[in-house]
């Protein structure tokens, strides 16, 4: 858009007719007005008519709201091709409100627009600031730049994404959370007011509009308002209580864990591990994350630093971290929670380390004759048994708790001892422990191992056909049901386990990996690595490592009701109450 000069005339009451008596054009109509706050002046923008271009604008002024345009309020008049307006000299912290009307001769008629939304505006340096107050320093940014006739105001605007208070931000929008405490590189408003991709990503649109940009204080004062918790006026931090319970997802490309809450389904804090929380670290590639039986701590493995780390899981507080050789993949955990097993997934014989988790110290090693590549691991529902799935040898370990010993079940159907056609990734076992399915990251993988504990306890029972390169499984909390994720194809085959007779599910995502349920097996969570050819984000982005989904699916419908972006290269995902 072309800019007219900016020349500020300021006109005498006698020298303006009253609009009211001239009929009303809704095609020069300002559609939003809105007020950029700086020191000691404030820029009013507006998006334009939709139709042809009016004539004259006429700026008024007041310091009383909801006030009418009048001829003793008129403040300003320019041409009517300018798109913005500069009010300075102005006392900071004063409360001021502008409105504009259009106005365009039509056939001989002297016609204006409906008055535009009031503006309200309050300078301020935002630079001064101290200690952040929500009231004082936040909510004044979004009232003058955003929550604005046609924007961001919530039912005004079809009950689109509202910034009229605090509770209406954290709500988020249709896309997801807006903010996400502690986290301004990984927050959605911020995506759209900076324009710095090495602070965060940036997104369009750009806010409030592609021309106009947030004063440079006000957008560093919201990133470190959001880095230091997002607070409201009070001081609560968002989402500090999650009382559906919550879903830990790692992201894998970019070390963090995606916290998410049940009840609203959106992303309510970012947990750093590896690099992103320690830069002087090698980065991380955090795999699985496990809940202990308590649900006091959650633990994640990074394969690529060789360490276990373990958090509170109210605080999100890093509590310690054990060096596991030999790439740690899934971990699980004693009846009581102290002590951890953990797979090392390059390692040959197979090792399982045995993990203090009060001290965070290695305990004890199991080296499994037999074995190669271990990398699932599962503790039977009765405490009796643990299962690892060895990858590089094609079989599965029993290891009795009791005493660290261990027994070996062959899944190689050939029977060939030099080389097995399979790659046992990872196992679940039903709640009544009678069946344990196995997936196979085999590129040709595309079958389930089942084993029935009671009619062959140890040996192959069935192979189920399902998708392409199994990845996760998991059982329904009632058992009636295992839900197997399929890598290549893109798919979901739920398996009945009265009858073996399958479902599929197809395009969850791009490459679905992990899978779990809601305690009342009303819902299941899957995350999709998103990585070869992966889904965009829900606006096109700048600077970012890419996003990963959580596919929310509503049993026993199995239909897909919602996909919640994430961190890049989501895989293992827990649950918490």
């Amino acid at each position: 858009m072309k800019r007219a000069a900016l020349l500020l005339i300021l006109v005498l009451p006698f020298a303006c007719k009253d609009q009211g008596t001239n009929p009303v054009n809704p095609e020069i109509t300002i559609q939003s007005l809105f007020a950029l706050n700086g020191n000691g002046r404030v820029t009013l923008g507006w998006t334009p008519p939709f139709g042809n271009p009016p004539e004259e604008i006429r700026i008024y002024k007041s310091t009383t709201p909801n006030f009418s345009p009048s001829p003793q309020n008129l403040y300003a008049s320019l041409p009517g091709t300018a798109d913005r307006f500069i009010d300075s000299m102005l006392a900071n912290g004063s409360s001021l409100y502008y409105r504009i009307v259009t106005t365009k001769r039509n056939n001989g008629i002297d016609t204006h627009g409906e008055p535009s939304n009031i503006a309200i505006a309050r300078p301020f340096d935002y630079s001064s600031i101290t200690t952040i107050r929500y009231d004082e320093h936040i909510q004044p940014i979004f009232t003058s730049s955003c929550a604005v006739r046609g924007c961001h105001v919530g039912e005004e605007n079809g009950g689109q994404f509202s910034l009229q208070s605090w509770s209406d931000l954290l709500n988020g929008s249709e896309d997801g959370a807006a903010i996400v405490a502690y986290k301004a590189s990984k927050s959605d408003l911020i995506f759209h007011v900076s324009s710095d991709s090495l602070v965060a990503p940036t997104a369009e649109p750009h806010m409030p509009l592609p021309d106009f940009n947030l004063p440079a204080e006000q957008v560093r004062t919201l990133i470190r308002w959001v880095d230091e918790g997002a607070p409201n006026q009070q001081g609560d931090i968002p989402f500090t209580t999650t009382p559906q319970g919550k879903v830990f997802v790692v992201n894998s490309s970019e070390d963090l864990v995606a916290v998410r809450d049940v009840e609203t389904n959106l992303v309510i804090r970012y947990v750093a591990v590896g690099k992103a929380a320690d830069s002087t670290s090698v980065f991380g590639s955090p795999h699985h994350v496990k809940v202990d039986s308590q649900e006091r701590y959650f633990y994640v493995t990074l394969i690529n630093a060789q360490q276990l780390w373990k958090f509170d899981i109210n605080t999100y507080q890093s509590l310690g971290k054990v060096p596991i050789p030999g790439q740690p993949s899934d971990v699980v955990f004693s009846s009581t929670g102290d002590t951890a097993y953990v797979t090392s997934f390059v390692s040959n014989p197979g090792r399982v380390t045995l993990v203090d988790t009060r001290s965070m110290q290695v305990i004890a090693t199991i080296l499994m004759t037999g074995t190669s590549n271990p990398h699932g691991i599962l503790v039977s529902h009765d405490g009796s048994a643990i299962f690892t799935t060895n990858a590089g040898s094609g079989n599965m370990s029993i290891i009795n708790p009791l005493d660290n010993s261990y027994s070996l079940i062959s899944l190689n159907r050939d029977g060939n001892p030099f080389f097995s056609p399979i790659a046992p990734y990872l196992v679940d076992a039903s709640p009544d422990d009678r069946y344990l399915f196995v997936t196979d990251y085999k590129a040709t993988g595309d079958s389930v191992y089942v084993i029935d504990r009671q009619a062959n306890p140890n040996g192959l029972s069935r192979v189920l056909p399902v998708g392409g390169r199994t990845v996760h499984v998991a059982f329904t909390p009632d058992g009636t049901r295992a839900f197997v994720c399929n890598l290549t194809t893109g798919s979901v085959n739920v398996v009945r386990t009265s009858d073996f007779s399958q479902v599929v599910i197809p395009n969850v995502g791009r490459q679905p990996h992990g899978v779990i349920f809601t305690p009342d097996g009303t819902t299941a969570y899957i995350t999709t690595e998103n990585f070869i050819g992966g889904d965009p984000p829900h606006h096109p982005t700048a600077g970012s490592v890419g996003v990963s989904f959580v596919v929310v699916l509503v049993i026993p419908s199995l239909t897909v009701v919602k996909k919640i972006e994430v961190g890049a290269f989501s895989q293992g995902i827990a649950f918490a109450h």
